[in-house]
C-alpha cells in the first residue's frame, strides 16, 4: 500500500485578491506528479502534469487536490471546487485507516472552502471548513476555520477577511 504523505504548503496567495492575500492556508498533498510544481508556484504546470497518465486511485487524489490548490492560485474557482469535490469522492476508494482518511478528506475540504470564499459563497465556504475542522483538527484546518468563523462573526458579511 502506497503511504500518502502531506507536505504542508502555507502560501501567500499572489493570484488572489488583497483581502485573501496570506491568510488562507493551503495543502498541498506530496505526490511524484504535481506538488513540486505546485509549492514553486508552476500553477499551470502543476494542471497539465497529469493529463494522458494512467493514475490509480491514490495518485488521482493526490492530483485533484494539488491541481486545486494550483486552481485557487490561479483564482480559478470553479475548477477548485470540481477538483476538491473529485477528490473527496476519489479519497473513498483509497486504501488508509480512518485517521489518515480523515485527514487527507479534511485537507480536500479546507482547500474547497478556500476556492469557496473566491467565489463570494461564504456559506458553503464555511460549511466546508467546519467540515475540515470536525474531521481532523490540525493547523491549517484551525487557523481556516478559525478565520472564517471570526470574520463572520466581526460582521463583516463574508468569509473572507
Amino acid at each position: 500500500m502506497k503511504t500518502l504523505k502531506l507536505a504542508l504548503v502555507l502560501f501567500s496567495a499572489s493570484a488572489l485578491t488583497p483581502a485573501f492575500a496570506g491568510d488562507y492556508k493551503l495543502a498541498v498533498i506530496n505526490d511524484e506528479l504535481t506538488s513540486q510544481a505546485v509549492v514553486s508556484g508552476q500553477y499551470a504546470q502543476a494542471l497539465t502534469l497529469a493529463k494522458n497518465q494512467v493514475q490509480n486511485v491514490e495518485t488521482a487524489f493526490e492530483t485533484s487536490v494539488n491541481q486545486c490548490a494550483a486552481n485557487i492560485q490561479l483564482g480559478n474557482a470553479d475548477e477548485a471546487i470540481s477538483l476538491c469535490s473529485t477528490a473527496l469522492k476519489l479519497i473513498k476508494d483509497v486504501k488508509l485507516d480512518g485517521t489518515k482518511r480523515r485527514e487527507m478528506s479534511a485537507y480536500a475540504y479546507s482547500n474547497r472552502g478556500i476556492a469557496h470564499s473566491l467565489k463570494n459563497e461564504f456559506d458553503a465556504a464555511l460549511s466546508d471548513f467546519s467540515t475540515a475542522f470536525g474531521k481532523d483538527k490540525n493547523t491549517i484546518t484551525r487557523a481556516n476555520y478559525k478565520l472564517a468563523k471570526n470574520s463572520l462573526q466581526q460582521g463583516n458579511a463574508n468569509v473572507a477577511p
